[in-house]
């Protein structure tokens, strides 16, 4: 096994926290788009490239709850549009 010099391992470390961060939020980008399209059916291409391209953890849990509880995708839609600006 080769020698792992600690910054090596710090590297390793970080590439790790960001691996995960990456992944709870695609995680949650994923459960928004569930939540949609178990609700109101197909969605749009631009819509789901949208959401997938959103990395903010907070935000994104904020994006379930308001897809739970919206009436229609465009009221979604305009309320991702406030959240977003």
């Amino acid at each position: 096994m080769p020698y792992v010099t600690s910054v090596e391992r710090i590297g390793i470390a970080k590439g790790r926290a960001i691996g995960l961060a990456e992944g709870k939020a695609e995680g949650k980008a994923e459960a928004v788009l569930l939540v949609l399209e178990n609700r109101f059916g197909s969605l749009g291409i631009r819509l789901k490239k949208k959401i997938l391209a959103i990395h903010d953890e907070t935000l994104l849990t904020d994006l379930i709850a308001v897809a739970l509880v919206a009436e229609s995708i465009k009221d979604f839609e305009g309320k991702l549009k406030a959240k977003l600006t």
